[in-house]
């Protein structure tokens, strides 16, 4: 019995498909075995959502998070930040990220609805095959606090920066996520202490 085998390996649905067809001759007639298996593969796309309580009012947390121009005082490896337009409901900014020795620059498209809701797009740039950051808000269960859902999801365009955003993309996006929530607070406890000294 002489035996042959292929095997086509497609990309379903996040796997490897392997199909394997092992070929052979019993009593001189063509007998044909095929078998699957489905594989793991390396993604390139990455996404992360998050709900909590932040102690600061929904409007501060949404002022923080609409206030693209000051990124750069406060976001992780976040280098500079400039908004370039902006109306009541859009706004268009260049933002440059640092890792080290290299700096990298994208355009951003935000829809803003004041207080609730706040959407950044990447919209053109060498960094990002996609760039989606959505976060919603709304009133907390306490005065002065508010429920904050966060959700992103991004693709690298170098496999360089996907490897090294795999191994470290939970880490980076709660420093970031924290980041906002921190300043949230800190500009807070600022309207907290004027209105305590007016009191005085």
């Amino acid at each position: 019995m002489v035996l042959l085998t292929n095997c086509v390996i497609t990309a379903v649905r996040g796997t490897w498909k392997t199909t394997s067809n092992l070929i052979g001759a019993v009593n001189n007639r063509a007998v044909i075995v095929r078998t699957q298996r489905t594989l793991p593969i390396f993604s390139r796309t990455l996404q992360h959502a998050d709900r909590k309580v932040v102690r600061a009012p929904i409007s501060v947390m949404y002022n923080v998070v609409a206030d693209v121009d000051k990124y750069y005082e406060f976001i992780p490896y976040c280098t500079k930040s400039v908004v370039t337009s902006k109306t009541n409901k859009t706004a268009k900014a260049k933002l440059s990220i640092g890792f080290g020795p290299v700096q990298e620059h994208y355009n951003s498209t935000l829809v803003l609805n004041d207080p609730t809701y706040v959407k950044s797009i990447c919209t053109e740039g060498k960094l990002f095959n996609l760039l989606d950051c959505t976060w919603k808000f709304a009133p907390g269960p306490q005065p002065d606090t508010c429920i904050v859902n966060f959700h992103i999801i991004f693709e690298f365009r170098s496999l360089m920066y996907t490897k090294l955003a795999n191994m470290f993309f939970n880490e980076v996006v709660k420093k970031m996520v924290t980041s906002f929530e921190s300043r949230a607070m800190a500009q807070q406890k600022k309207v907290d202490n004027v209105i305590n000294d007016d009191v005085c």
